[in-house]
């Protein structure tokens, strides 16, 4: 819902403010920043406090973003304002990798990653149309994130009790911690540490430096970043690019995004368990040349109600791309490293969903919002690039 709304509320702020493409794009940045940072520390509070206290602590922080959302515009400078992404982008970077872990390690992965994502789809949805109405009616345009507020201040409470650990995962997070306090006892009386087995626990440092090692890892990182870039600046720019280039109206263009959004759910709902039993390798080398040529449908149709639906089916086929990697990745990696290494992965993507779109909203200052449209199209071709160099792992029967 942040997400896709910030989008649809760009030309507003840049008029409450009166600031152009370069300043808002501010916004996306300390975004990413949030993120990175939050992501360093999401294995480390997971192994800390479990996955029921990370994702309340993750709510609580995202709260105070949308608290900031709702308060500074009408009391602070623009300068205030910026920071309220980074408390978001952290609460998400948490969340995310606790949630992606959870489903990717159940038994139909790419498929409940469908479900998942497809959710994430909902509120992209719900997003631009929400923040659109209410600003074209003259509301003030941060009403919109009392919204958002509300359900994260449920999530809060709910992810809490609902992710309690069973009696079983206690029982396994003590066994845990038992065979760790084996193996240090014995590496110190038999000072042998360098010669540790495979199936020995790692510390927390060595596993963030085993993740920083990871090919998979790293490749898929570069991918993802490479998809949040494409996926959050089209989202983010495309109603600029259609109230500049296409003369379209910004009490009416706000629900384009909502097109997009619209395309990403339903392509996550109904493609992804398609793809997870046509080869999610295959689907994802099809998906994204179909998403190349879409766009340069988008950018080339010179009329905003051709540009709205070949958004729209850019949309729908880039959505099962990211269950299609969760269901590879987590198959590539072993256990151990599935909490870090897909916090890395996530955060390099929402790093990607901010550079992008700030890099396009710097460029659009002195060249124009249409620079969203090549800089998708390099996105999908570098894409495709990355998803060849993965190693290939056995397809797994859904």
């Amino acid at each position: 819902m942040q997400d896709s709304a910030l989008g649809a509320l760009i030309p507003f702020i840049e008029s409450f403010y009166g600031i152009g493409y370069a300043i808002v794009s501010l916004l996306f940045l300390t975004s990413a920043v949030g993120f990175l940072l939050a992501a360093f520390t999401s294995d480390a509070i997971f192994q800390s406090v479990g996955r029921a206290r990370t994702l309340m602590l993750a709510t609580a922080v995202t709260s105070v973003g949308y608290i900031i959302w709702l308060v500074a515009p009408e009391r602070t400078p623009y300068g205030f304002l910026v920071v309220a992404p980074f408390f978001t982008g952290a609460g998400a970077s948490w969340n995310l990798a606790q949630i992606n872990v959870f489903v990717s390690s159940l038994d139909k992965p790419t498929l409940y990653n469908g479900w998942l994502h497809g959710s994430y789809g909902i509120g992209g949805i719900a997003g631009p149309l929400v923040a659109t109405s209410l600003a074209s009616q003259g509301i003030p345009w941060q009403y919109f994130y009392f919204l958002p507020l509300g359900i994260t201040v449920f999530n809060c409470f709910f992810s809490g009790y609902i992710f309690l650990p069973t009696e079983r995962e206690k029982q396994t997070l003590l066994e845990q911690e038992r065979r760790q306090q084996l193996w240090r006892q014995r590496a110190q009386s038999e000072q042998e540490t360098s010669s540790q087995s495979s199936d020995q626990p790692l510390t927390r440092t060595q596993v963030l430096i085993e993740t920083l090692r990871n090919k998979p890892t790293i490749l898929t990182s570069l991918f993802i970043l490479s998809y949040q870039g494409a996926e959050v600046s089209l989202g983010g720019w495309i109603v600029s690019f259609l109230i500049s280039a296409r003369g379209g109206d910004p009490s009416n263009v706000g629900y384009v995004a909502s097109g997009f959004w619209g395309g990403v759910t339903l392509g996550r709902f109904l493609l992804s368990g398609l793809c997870g039993k046509f080869g999610e390798r295959r689907a994802v080398v099809v998906l994204l040349a179909g998403c190349a040529g879409m766009e340069i449908l988008v950018w080339l149709v010179p009329n905003v109600i051709g540009s709205a639906v070949s958004v729209a089916l850019v949309g729908f086929l880039l959505g099962p791309v990211v269950p299609c990697t969760m269901g590879i990745i987590t198959r590539m990696l072993s256990r151990k490293l599935h909490v870090s290494s897909l916090s890395f992965i996530m955060a390099f993507g929402s790093s990607g969903g901010a550079l992008w779109p700030f890099s396009v909203g710097l460029i659009s200052q002195f060249k124009g919002p249409f620079v969203v449209h090549p800089v998708a199209i390099g996105s999908f071709v570098l894409m495709e690039v990355l998803w060849l160099l993965l190693p290939k792992v056995p397809k797994r029967v859904i």
